[in-house]
C-alpha cells in the first residue's frame, strides 16, 4: 500500500471509534499507520540501498513492539 492508502485506512479506523478514546486519537492513528514507511530515508544512500532495506525491519513483526514502545513513551 502507498502512504495515501495507509492514511485513508488510519482515518477510517479513527472515525469508527479509535478516535473517541482520546482527544488525540486521530493524529496518533494517522502517525502510527505511516511510521512503518520511515524506511524511505534509505533512498538517500542510493537505489540499491533503498531496495535492500525497503520493507525490511520497519515492516517486521520483530520490530513492532519496539515501535509501539517508542510511541508510548514519546512526549505529547
Amino acid at each position: 500500500m502507498d502512504n495515501l492508502t495507509h492514511t485513508a485506512i488510519g482515518l477510517f479506523l479513527s472515525r469508527i471509534g479509535l478516535g473517541r478514546w482520546s482527544a488525540r486519537g486521530t493524529p496518533i492513528v494517522l502517525i502510527a499507520v505511516n511510521i512503518p514507511d520511515i524506511d524511505v530515508v534509505t533512498a538517500a544512500g542510493g537505489t540499491l540501498n533503498y531496495l535492500a532495506y525497503h520493507r525490511h525491519l520497519t515492516h517486521s513483526l520483530l520490530l513492532m513492539p519496539v515501535m509501539a514502545l517508542r510511541g508510548r513513551f514519546s512526549p505529547p
